[in-house]
């Protein structure tokens, strides 16, 4: 989207988190006063969209497990710690365990993004859900649909398989293909269900008692 934003030289604002609205009361508050043509937030909260004006757009869910098993590497080795000093503590304490031990600490980390999914309302007739296991299958169906839930027309011929290639994993992975692992590239696997590979029946438990049945309420089984 940031690239159609770009193109189309729309108004964009790009928010990270609750931390990100500084100077204003809520996250609607600061929508209001920018007034973006195109909004993109991360790890977003029900509560805080709740405060947004009347809008269109899409949500993007990912299995839980994988979210903990992408995090730990990533925190360990390769996301940016740039305006997130409580990254770099976390990192630290990463770097002092083995990895078995570290994915317990995520676990828990991992809750400031996993209870977003537990409380946010899905089913919003202005929302379209999505699972990135779904879009990575078949990326050119599923921007399809935003595009159309979006209300965006007359895009040039051939601009999202272009898009798509130019952000494809092949290509920010710097060649490899989806299943080659490098476990310190922000674009580590690229492959859906590698929870498996990761986290014990131990781990396993430990997710439960933390966040009990999200996995299934989600719709993601064994």
């Amino acid at each position: 989207m940031a690239e159609l934003a770009t193109q189309r030289e729309w108004r964009s604002l790009h928010v990270h988190n609750f931390y990100s609205w500084p100077g204003y009361s809520t996250l609607g508050d600061r929508v209001r006063a920018e007034q973006p043509d195109l909004f993109m937030h991360v790890n977003a909260r029900q509560e805080d969209i709740d405060t947004l004006p009347s809008f269109v757009g899409f949500h993007v869910i990912r299995d839980p497990r994988d979210i903990i098993v992408s995090g730990y590497f990533s925190h360990l080795y390769s996301h940016p710690t740039d305006d997130w000093p409580q990254l770099i503590e976390h990192r630290e304490k990463l770097q002092d365990l083995d990895i078995n031990e570290g994915l317990f600490i995520e676990i828990e980390w991992s809750s400031q993004w996993l209870e977003f999914m537990s409380t946010w309302r899905y089913g919003q007739p202005n929302v379209l859900e999505l699972r990135l296991e779904e879009m990575s299958a078949d990326p050119l169906l599923y921007w399809d649909s935003i595009i159309s839930h979006l209300g965006i027309a007359d895009l040039p011929d051939g601009y999202l398989n272009a898009v798509l290639d130019k952000y494809s994993f092949e290509r920010l992975s710097g060649g490899r293909t989806r299943g080659q692992e490098d476990k310190k590239h922000h674009y580590r696997r690229g492959v859906a269900g590698d929870w498996r590979s990761y986290l014990t029946s131990s781990h396993l438990s430990a997710f439960r008692e933390r966040y009990g049945d999200l996995a299934e309420r989600l719709g993601y089984d064994e």
